[in-house]
């Protein structure tokens, strides 16, 4: 599938951090640099940057948009959500269904985007989390009808080359977005509070954080290698009427578990709101 995957001509429309971070994890994997266009529709200096930095292609008149479309084996949409209406509208006269599309636009459903296309392209939704930027990325895959079991494997090699790949049904990317897209704002929340506490007691802000991150790394790691459930690691750690209990009584006190699980509830519903808000947008006349 490395082979198949090598040989895929690949055009990004849009040029932000996801993009480059898949681009990246492309090439971490396949010699690919020839295959691979980048584009957007107006700034140029951010595609020069990515031609400089990572040695692939762009697209920036509207005749080289074109061509990087017409050809492309695969096209990734990449642009921000409020643009998707008006970008289909320029790159549908140069899309076929020989070509597989793959969304990373936030909120986009694929029932909307094949209204938008008036066409049954096989299309992907998939949901990147900023992890990915550094390769530790979780991504959430939903496809269609039209998605041949070849195209699935081709967009899961690619973004495995980011962090770990799930798929899931369409109507589970709310949930996604709440437990891994939207999560580790929850984590480096935390890790702020616990930064706060350390300087309140005197330690030293940068060795206060070395500590911090490693223990979250080290707390997660522990789960990943010994396959325990989260559960069992934190009695394992929880001696009765030790100084640990101590401060999970605290946590209890503060309504830690219903916070977090009612902090999930309302990012599904926002995800719910802004999906309804992006594909009504994008399907006014």
């Amino acid at each position: 599938m490395q082979h198949v995957l090598s040989s895929q001509n690949i055009c990004f429309i849009g040029a932000g951090p996801i993009v480059e971070a898949i681009i990246r994890g492309i090439l971490q994997h396949h010699d690919m640099h020839d295959h691979i266009t980048v584009t957007n529709r107006q700034n140029t200096t951010r595609l020069e940057e990515l031609q400089h930095t990572l040695n692939v292609n762009i697209a920036t008149t509207k005749e080289e948009k074109k061509q990087s479309i017409s050809k492309a084996d695969i096209v990734i949409l990449g642009m921000k959500p409020h643009n998707v209406k008006e970008v289909v509208e320029e790159i549908e006269p140069y899309l076929s269904q020989k070509q597989l599309i793959i969304s990373i636009v936030a909120g986009l459903s694929i029932a909307s985007f094949q209204q938008l296309l008036h066409d049954r392209i096989p299309f992907i939704r998939t949901m990147p989390n900023t992890s990915s930027t550094i390769g530790l990325g979780v991504t959430g895959i939903a496809w269609s009808d039209e998605v041949t079991t070849e195209q699935r494997q081709l967009v899961k090699a690619m973004f495995e080359g980011i962090g770990i790949v799930k798929e899931i049904e369409e109507e589970q990317m709310h949930i996604l977005t709440a437990i891994a897209g939207s999560a580790p704002a929850y984590v480096y929340y935390f890790m702020e509070a616990m930064l706060k506490g350390a300087l309140d007691h005197g330690l030293d802000r940068q060795d206060a954080l070395d500590m911090i991150v490693q223990t979250v790394i080290g707390a997660g790691q522990m789960v990943n290698i010994t396959k325990e459930d989260p559960a069992t690691l934190r009695k394992n750690v929880t001696s009765p009427k030790g100084i640990t209990a101590a401060a999970i009584e605290k946590l209890d006190e503060g309504e830690f578990d219903y916070t977090i699980v009612s902090t999930i509830d309302r990012c599904v519903e926002r995800s719910e709101e802004v999906e309804d808000m992006v594909n009504k947008i994008n399907s006014t006349p």
